[in-house]
């Protein structure tokens, strides 16, 4: 093997936190690991800050495959409010400063910086675009605070969008490596089931609705709607759904926990009882028969008949929030006296009026608009819109959010070619599904806006872009294996 080839493949195990074999890497590490321990013991007030800095250096400068698995974690389980009392620095009252997880993905990504710049990965055309894309993002921050948007306000919405670039920056490099491939899917299987746990938890012990709407059950229906983590949900069912039709999960233990996942995340569907998700995640699941060949006809048919079978039982047991479910299903015929229909008519409206007013560079994060004149609504300015192509252009442009929304849809419909391990296969499949359900969400609901689904994203499609073989050489390999071998 060539030395650019040999130097390659020690940047990859360099990345994925294996085989740090420079002394730099080292020095910098214990260094620093050193500094924090100092700090914690010549400001012992702020034992909290000293252990955070450690873990941040640990995880995000020796561990990144693990950071990517935590920061998977925060963002999909913890609460907002939660995670916000646990800030690093910055903040005070009514404002947000940096927390744990925006520091650890700030720390990963330098790492990934220095690893660039030291060329030990290549800075291709993913990377680029990834580098373009989190750029337009902070411009866009920039920007509304400029046109006098609130500072807190601008800086929380960007930062929430920028976790779906930052996570793919953070990932993609990872990806190269067959072992950290392996730890990422294991930190997904957990996740999943922990997923489905704390929605089961959040339903039955009727845990209280935030006005930050990722947590908790609302009311204003016959029976109560889960909320927290339900753009999550699908994700989590499609990709689960993937891994039993493909074949991917092969043992009796790979099974059950598979179909366990399937099963809790696909009640956590129907608890939401937000008809969107539903069908999004019917047509998640489609899509990877669809696109997975006619030999998970088969399975699909085991498998769905399972799922229908689970669905019609709860229905049975229960009968009230079944009655609240097909309530909402029979007003798809009467939108007239739908009043999420209506709002999000009056939306689309006030929201477009902006979109007009800015086309190119949008209003910028933090950028509100106001509900007064709206007779049936109550008045008040907002930062907020539920529609989510629409409040993705009106806060950074049209140019934008359409290059956003068209390199999602290129994940999607990436199609690869040649052997790949079952395991990460299905992965890849049950990304793109799950990546066409967010799409398909993101019509009527504020997907990009969502700091709960926003990492997710950018992992995915990570997934959908990566190689089929992560030990394949490169172009650039066998074109300088073949001048050595001219010489």
């Amino acid at each position: 093997m060539t030395r650019m080839a040999t130097q390659r493949k020690q940047g990859a195990h360099l990345i994925a936190g294996r085989g740090v074999t420079e002394s730099w890497s080292t020095v910098i590490v214990l260094g620093s690991a050193l500094g924090a321990a100092a700090f914690g013991l010549a400001v012992p007030v702020s034992p909290w800050d000293a252990v955070a800095v450690l873990l941040l250096i640990l995880l995000g400068l020796a561990a990144p495959t693990a950071a990517v698995g935590i920061i998977l974690a925060i963002t999909l389980l913890v609460p907002w409010n939660l995670q916000d009392q646990f800030q690093i620095f910055g903040g005070g009252p009514g404002e947000r400063g940096v927390s744990f997880v925006d520091a650890l993905l700030l720390v990963a990504l330098v790492r990934t910086g220095w690893m660039v710049i030291r060329r030990r990965i290549d800075f291709d055309v993913p990377m680029l675009l990834g580098t373009i894309v989190s750029g337009a993002l902070v411009a866009a921050t920039l920007w509304g605070m400029a046109r006098g948007a609130n500072v807190s306000d601008a800086a929380n919405e960007g930062r929430r969008v920028l976790f779906a670039s930052g996570t793919f920056l953070l990932a993609w490099p990872l990806l190269r490596d067959v072992a950290a491939r392996r730890v990422i899917m294991r930190w997904l299987v957990g996740i999943g089931l922990a997923l489905a746990i704390w929605g089961l938890v959040q339903y039955l012990f009727d845990v209280g609705y935030t006005g930050t709407g990722d947590v908790g059950v609302r009311g204003g229906l016959a029976s109560k709607q889960l909320q927290g983590g339900m753009y999550a949900y699908p994700v989590v069912v499609i990709i689960a759904w993937a891994a039993l039709v493909t074949g991917a999960a092969r043992t009796t233990r790979d099974k059950v926990l598979s179909g366990a996942v399937l099963a809790l995340n696909t009640v956590c569907v129907m608890l939401t009882l937000e008809r969107t998700l539903v069908l999004a995640s019917a047509l998640g699941c489609g899509f990877v028969v669809i696109v997975a060949g006619a030999r998970a006809g088969g399975p699909a048919l085991k498998w769905g008949a399972g799922m229908v079978g689970l669905l019609v039982m709860g229905a049975v047991v229960a009968q009230t929030h079944t009655r609240s479910a097909l309530d909402r299903m029979a007003l798809i015929g009467d939108l007239g006296s739908d009043n999420s229909y209506t709002h999000r008519i009056i939306e689309a409206n006030l929201v477009g009026g902006q979109i007009a007013d800015h086309p190119i560079l949008g209003s910028g994060f933090g950028a509100a608009v106001s509900w007064a004149g709206q007779n049936k609504f109550a008045s008040g300015t907002t930062t907020f819109a539920d529609l989510g192509y629409h409040w993705l252009a009106w806060k950074v442009g049209l140019p934008l959010a359409a290059l956003i929304v068209v390199l999602i849809l290129l994940a999607v419909f990436r199609r690869t070619r040649g052997f790949e391990g079952a395991d990460w296969h299905a992965l890849r499949m049950g990304a793109r599904g799950a990546l066409l359900a967010l799409l398909v969400i993101a019509v009527l609901f504020g997907v990009f806006n969502a700091l709960n689904i926003t990492a997710a994203i950018g992992l995915l499609v990570a997934v959908c872009f990566s190689a089929r073989n992560p030990n394949q050489e490169s172009t650039s390999d066998v074109v300088a294996k073949g001048m050595e071998t001219a010489r």
